[in-house]
């Protein structure tokens, strides 16, 4: 089967489902001792989201720190998004000693499909198998070379349950605290350019407020930081906003297929931004995921109908499957995220501050669910970059290693929002 490169591109998927805490949750390890500091080098990273969890593994394998602390203030583990990143991560996750962790909790989707129309051209579809992972790769160069031709990996995640196992295996590293609590950046660097960190940590019912001076900082609160904002670190939009709705829906009796299989269409009408839908056929026995933009005014179970009518009869279509049209209203929706989920993609005006301060993930650069790339450069290149950065660690070098570094997030970031504005021109 021949396609170009550039619809290849569009096939490194990663789909994002907020499901109703109802639907299972996993608390978070907090330690059940105090907070000790120790007296040598100490990280703290800010957020125990899949990108600070993948930072902490950075630090643990670069050892420039004694101590490292995570610190989160949410109770449980309740991101529900079911996700799919690229094969590339791979040996990123076995370097870093977490792809056994990964593979415990993925599930294997069998083929990718994808089905484009453009509005004054024939439209077009291509069907893709499941490929192995690479045994290693290069995560230097280019962000867009390294992903120039990704294959399409269609192991499927839950982040929460993601979280929870990457915080399992943090937590029988002696050098790793994590925390529940709040964390507050100095405004202002020092004059060694050092910012210091407040941290107010929850022990039971007590509190207690440790006053510190990290060797290195990393905020991984993500896109709504509350920290960057607060050092004067702005993110500027960069695609226009975006509306959209998650979550999943029952095929018990709408459709008997069992084969589990990743489809995307995509409807671009000319001169606006694609619409696109995502679904995920029977990773759960009987259920679709589906991942769609939303119209104004419109409901979250009025999306997820729509968007999965729209999926259903597209497939059965596509396999000969016979019955009548399926019509939204006759679905059921099992789980929804909590609101139409309104995103703004940015990116933010530099990547670290003072000499001890870095911005990864999210908190760097926010895309969308279209983009389909986040997760797969947290568990890649902004790993890549955080291990650059520490190689080299100390006082007399601080300053440049982080140009380099504020150079590569740079890259990271505009590379995911070219994907998601080069989305609507694949042909």
């Amino acid at each position: 089967m021949m396609f170009s490169k550039k619809s290849l591109m569009a096939t490194t998927i990663a789909f994002i489902l907020v499901f109703d805490i109802a639907a299972g949750e996993w608390a978070v390890p907090f330690d059940d001792s105090e907070l000790k500091l120790k007296a040598g080098p100490i990280g703290v990273i800010l957020g125990a989201g899949p990108a600070g969890l993948m930072a902490a593994f950075a630090l643990v394998k670069s050892g420039k720190h004694d101590q490292i602390i995570i610190i989160e203030n949410r109770p449980k583990f309740s991101r529900f998004n079911m996700v799919n990143f690229c094969p590339e991560s791979w040996p990123m996750l076995s370097m870093l000693g977490v792809s056994d962790a990964v593979k415990k909790i993925g599930s294997a989707v069998e083929s990718f499909s994808f089905y484009q129309k453009q509005q004054g051209k024939e439209p077009f579809s291509f069907s893709v198998d499941k490929q192995e992972a690479p045994l290693s790769f290069d995560f230097h160069g280019p962000v867009s070379q390294i992903f120039k031709n990704p294959l399409v990996g269609l192991q499927i995640i839950n982040l929460a349950e993601l979280q929870n196992e990457l915080s399992l295996l943090l937590k029988q590293n002696q050098k790793i605290s994590l925390i529940r609590g709040t964390a507050t950046v100095s405004k202002e660097p020092d004059a060694d350019l050092m910012h210091a960190i407040e941290i107010t940590h929850q022990h039971g019912d007590s509190f207690k407020t440790h006053k510190l001076k990290p060797d290195l900082i990393v905020i991984a609160e993500g896109a709504h930081s509350i920290n960057r904002g607060n050092i004067g670190i702005l993110l500027k939009p960069v695609v226009k906003r975006q509306l959209w709705c998650s979550g999943a829906l029952s095929l018990n009796g709408i459709r008997e297929s069992p084969k589990k299989i990743m489809q995307v269409i995509d409807n671009t009408q000319l001169g606006a931004s694609s619409v696109r839908t995502f679904g995920i056929f029977q990773v759960r026995a009987e259920e679709l995921f589906v991942n769609g933009q939303a119209n104004d005014n419109e409901s979250v179970d009025e999306c997820l109908k729509r968007n999965a009518a729209e999926l259903l009869n597209f497939v059965n279509q596509k396999e000969g499957i016979d019955g009548p049209v399926i019509v939204p209203d006759t679905l059921k929706v099992i789980r929804k995220s909590q609101d139409i989920i309104k995103i703004i993609s940015s990116k933010a005006e530099k990547f670290s501050s003072g000499n001890n301060l870095i911005l990864f993930g999210d908190a760097a650069g926010f895309g969308t669910p279209k983009g389909g790339v986040g997760l797969s450069l947290v568990t890649s290149v902004y790993a890549q970059a955080l291990l650059d950065l520490l190689d080299f660690w100390g006082p007399g070098v601080r300053k440049m290693q982080l140009e380099k570094y504020n150079g590569r997030a740079s890259e990271i970031v505009d590379y995911w929002h070219e994907r998601i504005a080069s989305d609507d021109q694949v042909l």
